[in-house]
């Protein structure tokens, strides 16, 4: 047996496990309505290119301690295929959770223009202002419902589709990259401005995207100083996979530092990205299971962001 079957077979184990201990959607009581002020909000957020990025916001019922998650859409997605399931899943499960109309996806449109639509026909800059605006804007509003003590933006991940895969990693090392405030003699003492992405999950993730540089962010966010930890899902029958996801898993487990925190789940089944999660409520619960070993439970409290240098 190869090292790397071992880690396979060893991901299926712990996930399973960490499936039984959790709650379950399915099979127990139902849980108590959330409160009213639990209730899933529509809010739209401003870029700073005169986008309108609608969210659903799911707040969590856990406080100060709630992990946040951050659902991103596939090619020509929306928010809702997250609405109306799964969001709610992990609601129940003590996440506050947002899902996001990408630009050109779903109702997100430009006040300036007559950018609307389907995602068809994007452009390098398209891309790179999704990163740079869209996931921007994104992290703000998680930063002020840390600050209100509704959750912890510390314990932030992302799952995500296809083209949305290089999108949360990109994401992720120029959120890593971001220098603390200069507002401490001590490193420990300053206030982070980044450092909070630690769990993403892929469906389906596409190679390559205009604009990106997947080759680099994928040297970059497998650094083991930063601990992240990934999770590839993928359909075997996909035809327009093409080895993509047991290449990126075979790429972001090469240091060995790393092979504790990076997981990939094969399901014989021909469909991508979204769609895996109605195929079989094993993703949702495989899922769930990572989540909560590499979100959930991380240590990491509560602390204030608001640097004394911006207030």
């Amino acid at each position: 047996m190869t090292s790397r079957t071992r880690s396979l077979r060893l991901f299926s184990l712990v996930i399973v496990a960490a499936s039984i201990s959790a709650p379950a959607a399915h099979g127990q009581a139902p849980k108590q309505k959330p409160e009213e002020s639990n209730r899933p909000l529509v809010k739209v957020l401003m870029t700073a290119d005169n986008w309108q990025i609608p969210i659903t916001y799911y707040p969590a019922t856990g406080g100060q301690d709630a992990p946040a998650v951050v659902l991103l859409h596939g090619r020509r997605g929306d928010r809702l295929v997250w609405d109306r399931s799964f969001a709610k899943r992990l609601q129940a499960d003590g996440y506050a959770v947002v899902s996001v109309d990408l630009r050109t996806h779903g109702k997100s449109q430009n006040t300036v223009g007559d950018s609307v639509g389907t995602g068809s026909k994007l452009k390098p800059g398209d891309y790179q202002a999704m990163v740079a605006e869209d996931l921007r804007v994104v992290k703000g509003f998680l930063f002020d419902e840390h600050q209100k003590k509704h959750l912890n933006i510390r314990k932030t991940g992302f799952v995500a589709a296809e083209m949305s895969a290089p999108l949360a990693l990109t994401f992720a090392v120029k959120d890593w990259l971001e220098p603390p405030y200069d507002d401490a003699n001590f490193a420990d003492d300053r206030t982070p401005r980044g450092q909070d992405i630690r769990a993403i999950v892929m469906i389906s993730p596409e190679a390559k995207l205009p604009g990106v540089a997947t080759a680099r962010v994928i040297d970059q966010v497998r650094d083991p100083d930063w601990e992240i930890a990934f999770l590839t899902i993928y359909g075997t029958n996909d035809t327009l996979d093409k080895g993509e996801s047991k290449q990126l898993y075979n790429k972001l487990s090469l240091p060995a530092a790393n092979r504790n925190r990076v997981y990939i789940k094969p399901y014989a089944v021909g469909l991508r990205g979204t769609a895996l999660l109605d195929a079989d409520d094993d993703v949702q619960k495989q899922i769930l299971g990572f989540l909560k070993i590499h979100l959930k439970e991380l240590p990491d409290e509560w602390r204030d962001r608001q640097s004394p240098l911006t207030k």
